[in-house]
């Protein structure tokens, strides 16, 4: 299962503008393209994207290009590895993220893009 399918079950799925998948871009993390892919998309600068992850290389992500990045221990990197790669916040939980992240009003649709990409209206 994928990041998307992960946001759904979750219900957080609402509260990211842009999710792109892991196989989306060449090069894979640590190297930031994916991160800047999702820049471009949103109109921003990569450094004004959150990243959220489990693992060092999603943190080593976000610090290539100067952008905050979440730990979150739902996967494979512990609390000090995470802390180690860089990231500037840490959460025990996935669930804890709606305590950091606002929620926009739910659109009436959300349409998925052939990569997997959902739009935000």
């Amino acid at each position: 299962a994928g990041a998307l399918d992960f946001l759904r079950r979750a219900g957080m799925l609402e509260a990211f503008q842009c999710v792109l998948g892991g196989d989306a871009t060449r090069r894979r993390k640590p190297h930031p393209d994916a991160l800047r892919a999702v820049a471009r998309r949103l109109g921003v600068a990569p450094q004004d994207c959150l990243m959220i992850g489990d693992t060092p290389p999603d943190i080593q992500v976000a610090v290539a290009v100067g952008a905050p990045a979440v730990g979150v221990l739902c996967g494979f990197g512990s609390r000090q590895e995470l802390m180690r790669a860089g990231a500037a916040l840490i959460l025990d939980t996935t669930a804890q993220l709606l305590d950091h992240l606002p929620l926009p009003p739910k659109p009436e649709k959300m349409d998925q893009n052939k990569d997997g990409a959902m739009p935000r209206p």
